[in-house]
């Protein structure tokens, strides 16, 4: 999880968070592929309050803002 937040800490350097879901989209990208979620609109599927504490939220986030996170990135 350490190297999650050290990550996390790079992006917000690198990155703007014009509408405050950098975190969220971010850490829900990277505990996805760990928890065994493959494919973005399972998020809606998904009630796993460990989740959504990995992800740094008290509810498990929410495929729209992810996807809204992950379609802005700067490539």
């Amino acid at each position: 999880m350490g190297q999650a937040l050290d990550w996390l800490g790079e992006a917000q350097d690198c990155i703007s968070d014009d509408f405050g879901v950098l975190q969220r989209g971010f850490l829900t990208s990277v505990f996805a592929p760990v928890v065994g979620l493959e494919r973005i609109f399972h998020l809606d599927e998904r009630e796993d309050q460990g989740f959504a504490l990995l992800t740094g939220g008290r509810h498990p986030p929410s495929r729209y803002r992810v996807g809204a996170f992950r379609r802005h990135l700067p490539w």
